[in-house]
């Protein structure tokens, strides 16, 4: 189903050498996905022993951005 009142937008992407991007830019990409990403070293075991040993109710994520990076590079 085509919306004729939506226009196409293109947008230019290209890849920037992490050290030519401002280091407070590169924190708050970071601090948007994980905010507690610098106080652990890549896994957040005391979240993770959370879910395992949560009863009942619907689970939550519990993964970092390590964990996540390991399952769309893995799997």
């Amino acid at each position: 189903m085509a919306d004729d009142n939506i226009e196409s937008v293109w947008v230019y992407q290209r890849w920037q050498p992490l050290n030519e991007i401002a280091s407070m830019v590169q924190l708050a990409v970071i601090a948007a996905e994980d905010q507690k990403f610098s106080q652990y070293y890549g896994f957040n075991f005391k979240e993770i022993k959370k879910i395992i040993t949560q009863k009942g109710g619907s689970s939550r994520g519990a993964s970092t951005i390590s964990q996540q990076l390991v399952k769309n590079v893995f799997l």
